[in-house]
């Protein structure tokens, strides 16, 4: 497509714009400006340098035009230049429709001798397209009933986590919980005093205890002493100590077995003031397992439903939202852990071991964002003071100060996209075609 453009308020036309579609989401914005609007910006930016510019010799705004034009050619043409790229690009797009998803990557700058100049601009796009078979998508899944066991399992868990600690005269066993005192050997032979930990209280069942530490320790009685060898792995968190052999010089201070609480009425009202008894009690994890588990059910069947869809509706993404995911994955990922020796290399990972992953999320998000478009989904303002009440009980907030927190135009916004989300995904499993695995 050729379009000639024209400033806004202008009757002389300054560009004309040329755009190309290499790929879906891709586009070649190819720019010529004219001689006339290159020489016009020049004599504005020379006549506003006239007045700004302190030149020896001349009052302040009293410097000739001549001489600016002189003195400083190569700024004034290279702002021209810069000052009508800039503003024929952002006319082009919003005459286009272009919705640019990154700043343009402009290329084959030509300056002609009069001049005026052409340009080319690169830039990414979401892909416009119509997903077809939408509708009636053949799913499998199983939706499974919470069991016996399953509840067993959770009480079992709670008494754990409610589990008290007494002193034993008896050996180590694993299970136990152990207090000791331990320091490790230097090279020269002696013990590092200034690394020493008193009093430390060591799970002798805990899954970040390692191995040897573990073998060493069970066994021991309160009062014995003992050397420790351990090897530290290589993917060892503390990079000091990875890949590493260390020997401890360990004192067993006390013993102490679990002491696992009744499962009685008494244990349901410690668990949950509320429940009556302890009947009571399993009938509610039983209800939250099951609530689990439809979850889990429900999500299952809309990721399968997306699955199909990317299959059957081949499209291309933009590399600009895969590597902004990409990127929030990093930056999520350094939020949650210590500093790493390379964390360029540690980026590297991330990137390669998620790269098809978000490729996966972007198409997801182009395919919802498409039924909403298709199906003319949105956002009534019954559904959306709903979701503000429910946000209210979740959180114990009376309605009124929610609501206040969504007279913000983003939070509002945020608001609403989630809703459309939730909307677009409950319309998808409800016209698909859902049936045991």
């Amino acid at each position: 497509m050729d379009k000639e453009l024209t400033s806004a308020g202008a009757e002389d036309k300054y560009f004309t714009a040329t755009v190309d579609s290499p790929s879906q989401c891709k586009r070649t914005l190819r720019l010529e400006v004219t001689e006339e609007a290159y020489q016009k910006e020049k004599s504005k930016i020379v006549e506003k340098l006239r007045k700004n510019a302190k030149v020896p010799g001349f009052r302040k705004g009293k410097v000739p035009a001549d001489y600016i034009r002189k003195n400083y050619d190569n700024e004034v043409h290279a702002d021209a230049v810069q000052n009508l790229l800039e503003k024929a690009y952002r006319d082009a797009v919003t005459s286009e429709s272009l919705f640019p998803l990154a700043d343009p990557k402009f290329e084959k700058l030509d300056v002609r001798d009069g001049g005026g100049f052409s340009v080319e601009a690169h830039i990414e796009v979401k892909p416009d397209i119509e997903i077809s078979g939408y509708k009636g998508v053949s799913v499998r899944a199983d939706l499974k009933k919470v069991d016996d066991a399953q509840v067993a399992g959770t009480l079992q868990s709670l008494r754990e986590q409610l589990a008290s600690y007494h002193t034993v005269d008896r050996p180590a066993e694993i299970g136990d919980q152990m207090v000791i005192d331990f320091a490790p050997y230097l090279e020269s032979g002696e013990l590092d005093e200034k690394a020493r930990q008193k009093e430390y209280t060591v799970a002798l069942g805990g899954e970040n205890l390692l191995p040897e530490f573990r073998t060493g320790l069970v066994g021991m009685k309160a009062g014995e002493e003992k050397e420790i060898r351990v090897e530290y792995p290589r993917d060892f968190p503390d990079k000091k100590l990875s890949n590493m052999t260390k020997t401890f010089h360990v004192t067993a201070k006390e013993v102490k077995e679990e002491l696992l609480p009744e499962l009685d009425d008494a244990f349901a009202k410690n668990v949950a003031p509320d429940a009556e008894s302890l009947e009571a009690l399993k009938d509610r994890i039983r209800e939250d397992l099951q609530k689990e588990e439809d979850s889990r059910y429900k999500h299952e069947i809309q990721e399968k439903i997306i699955d199909s869809l990317i299959e059957k509706n081949p499209f291309e993404v933009p590399d600009v939202m895969v590597e902004n995911y990409l990127a929030s994955l990093v930056d999520e990922d350094q939020r949650r852990r210590p500093q790493v020796e390379s964390e360029e290399k540690r980026q590297k990972e991330i990137v390669e071991l998620f790269h098809e992953s978000a490729v996966r999320t972007v198409k997801k998000f182009v395919i919802m964002e498409s039924v909403v478009r298709q199906e003319d989904l949105g956002v009534t303002d019954e559904e959306f003071e709903e979701r503000i009440k429910s946000l209210a009980e979740g959180t114990g907030r009376p309605v009124e100060d929610v609501e206040k927190m969504f007279h913000d135009p983003q939070h509002r916004r945020r608001l609403a996209s989630e809703i459309i989300d939730q909307k677009v995904l409950n319309f998808l499993r409800e016209n698909a075609d859902i049936g045991a695995a």
